[in-house]
C-alpha cells in the first residue's frame, strides 16, 4: 500500500514537472514578447542566468527548450559583440521563428547590428 501512494505520488510530481519543462519555452516568450526592445537583451540574460540557476541546482534538466533560450542568449551576446556562432540544427519552427522574430526587433531597434540577421540565418536550423 505504501508502495503505491508512494509510486502515484511520484508519478504526479513527475507529471507536473514534465508539464512545467514542456512550458518553459511558453513562458518564457510570454516575459519577452511585450518587453521594449532596449530592455531585451538585459530581460534575456536574466532568463539564461535563472535556467542556468535551476540547473546547477538540480531544479531543473537540460531540456530542449531550455538548451534553445541558452543558445539565444549566448547568439544575441555574440551579435552584440558581431560575433558568428556555430550551427545548430534540431530547434523546434516555433522557437526559430520567435527568435528571428526578436533578432529583427533588436536590430530595427538598434540594439544589434544589422549583420545578427544574417548571422541569425547562418546559426538556427529549423529541426526536423
Amino acid at each position: 500500500m505504501v508502495y503505491g501512494i508512494l509510486i502515484n505520488l511520484f508519478l504526479i510530481d513527475f507529471g507536473y514537472f514534465m508539464k512545467t519543462q514542456v512550458r518553459i519555452f511558453d513562458l518564457f516568450t510570454e516575459r519577452i514578447r511585450d518587453v521594449p526592445a532596449k530592455a531585451v537583451l538585459s530581460a534575456l540574460a536574466l532568463e539564461c542566468e535563472m535556467l542556468e540557476d535551476d540547473m546547477s541546482q538540480n531544479c531543473s534538466i537540460l531540456t530542449l527548450d531550455i538548451f534553445s533560450i541558452l543558445y539565444f542568449g549566448q547568439f544575441l551576446r555574440l551579435a552584440k559583440l558581431g560575433k558568428a556562432m556555430c550551427i545548430v540544427e534540431g530547434f523546434p519552427p516555433a522557437h526559430v521563428k520567435f527568435y528571428k522574430e526578436t533578432t529583427a526587433k533588436l536590430v530595427e531597434a538598434k540594439q544589434l547590428p544589422p549583420s545578427a540577421v544574417v548571422e541569425f540565418d547562418n546559426a538556427f536550423k529549423i529541426g526536423v
